[in-house]
């Protein structure tokens, strides 16, 4: 089986015009005709160029029902939404700091410090801007706070860098110095801001490509303080997701200090680049270290269709571009399968895609009907989406070899599962109609959230 690049597709529908004989199979799909052939051409000519819109246009891409199970539409019983603070330029990321302090990453390059108990927000920290590159998809991604932060006082922050022709995800570390708020009656007093010290940067993807499409960046510290990001793959450059020399479509873990842990699943495999965790992802967007489970979850976009949710676990190949449920945003079949032997089907399939924004797995008190449940923002969808999971009907689940995954029945089996499996979903907030972009908890178990708009929300109780 052929498995494309947008150039590889053209090329193909170029030819088929000149020819324009009979049907002819191009990547599994069927190009017909002069007239068809043309249409599809120019259909993908126009992707090219504007394919953005369909990952974040409010309009459905599918009519169909999931496949997955349907979300049954809790809307009516909504949490009680607050918004904190508005004009937030393109907010991508939040990650809770000591004190009920939230820390908070714009599109533009800029950092902000959102202080939950006094109800105000930070001057806007401009210090890495000029590395940022903010260009389609691109531009300051996502943080993270060190586990030890209330010693080092280190935030982790990913964002684009470079230029059009040659750009990609970037990894920097900083020292947090708050300039803390004197009391209200002190004339003196200085504003409400902070300052990085000791920026150091840690990694850079390779290859750089020249697309500002798909560059992921969603961060999780594992319990052994080693941090694992996404790295997308690129757009256009789907194929190196099931290439062990490029960094595009994979899972990076690293030490906090940016080496490599010895103990990385590629270390000593020959032409494999080190930091690679896992491989063969399209964008995951939200990742998630369950302490509970103990498993690490991402959830991730699909193309026209095939949103997952996966469980990440290392040298584990999730499929890209060989398997999905989706398919190319010019109607083209990317590939005919769904599932392979020795490649890891998600644990939950969105199709229609929900274009989903990030995740947490929930453990808080304000919402006890959530405990372990995975609290997915949705992009497209505009909503919040809660899974609930259950143990999986197949014994054969936890199969420790994953290219013997068939099942007891003779299905495919996913190792990366853990023996769970989809049990429900519900959705929230869709009557606030916002792009839901990332998630976290506060120390009361409260939601907080950023919207593509701008905005800062809290979920609590209603009254």
């Amino acid at each position: 089986m052929f498995f494309f690049s947008k150039n590889n597709r053209l090329n193909e529908l170029v030819s088929s015009i000149k020819k324009a004989k009979k049907p002819h199979r191009v990547g599994g799909s069927f190009s017909f005709q002069l007239v068809s052939s043309f249409a599809l051409l120019v259909t993908s000519a126009v992707c090219s160029a504007e394919f953005q819109a369909a990952e974040i246009s409010s309009a459905p891409l599918f009519t169909s029902s999931l496949s997955s199970g349907d979300a049954s539409d809790k809307d009516s019983s909504s949490p009680k939404v607050s918004i904190l603070f508005e004009g937030l330029h393109k907010p991508w990321g939040i990650a809770a700091l000591p004190n009920e302090r939230f820390i908070i990453t714009e599109r533009n390059g800029a950092l902000r410090i959102w202080d939950n108990q006094t109800s105000t927000m930070s001057n806007a920290n401009k210090q890495l801007e000029d590395s940022v590159y903010e260009s389609g998809q691109g531009g300051m991604l996502d943080v993270i706070a060190h586990p030890k932060f209330a010693e080092n006082h280190w935030i982790y922050v990913t964002f684009a860098s470079g230029h059009k022709f040659s750009n990609g995800t970037t990894l920097v570390r900083a020292k947090v110095v708050l300039n803390e708020s004197q009391p209200s009656n002190n004339k003196s007093s200085k504003p409400f801001g902070f300052e990085l010290t000791d920026i150091k940067f840690l990694f850079r993807a390779s290859p750089q490509k020249a697309a500002t499409y798909h560059f992921a960046g969603r961060m999780a510290f594992l319990p052994d303080q080693t941090l694992v990001f996404g790295v997308g793959d690129g757009y256009s450059y789907m194929d190196d997701a099931q290439k062990l020399d490029s960094h595009l479509g994979k899972i990076i873990r690293l030490n906090d200090d940016g080496s490599v842990p010895a103990d990385n699943p590629f270390i000593n495999t020959k032409g494999a680049l080190p930091e690679i965790y896992s491989y063969g992802h399209r964008n995951p967007q939200g990742l998630f270290y369950d302490n509970q489970r103990e498993l690490l979850f991402s959830n991730e976009h699909g193309p026209k269709g095939g949103d997952e949710i996966n469980i990440i676990k290392p040298k584990l190949n999730y499929g890209w571009p060989k398997i999905t449920y989706g398919i190319d945003y010019t109607g083209f079949e990317i590939t005919p399968h769904h599932q392979m032997v020795g490649l890891e089907s998600p644990l939950v399939n969105w199709t229609p895609s929900i274009a989903p924004g990030s995740m947490l797995v929930y453990s808080g008190e304000e919402f006890p009907e959530f405990k372990g449940q995975l609290v997915n923002t949705a992009l497209k969808y505009r909503e919040m989406r809660v899974v609930s999971l259950k143990p999986s009907e197949n014994s054969n689940s936890n199969s420790k070899d994953s290219a013997e995954n068939v099942g007891k029945s003779g299905e495919l089996v996913s190792k990366s599962h853990s023996g769970l499996m989809l049990d429900s979903e519900q959705t929230f907030l869709k009557s606030f109609d916002e792009r839901l972009r990332d998630i976290t908890e506060d120390t009361q178990g409260r939601l907080l959230l950023l919207t593509d708009s701008g905005k800062l929300i809290r979920l609590s109780k209603g009254d």
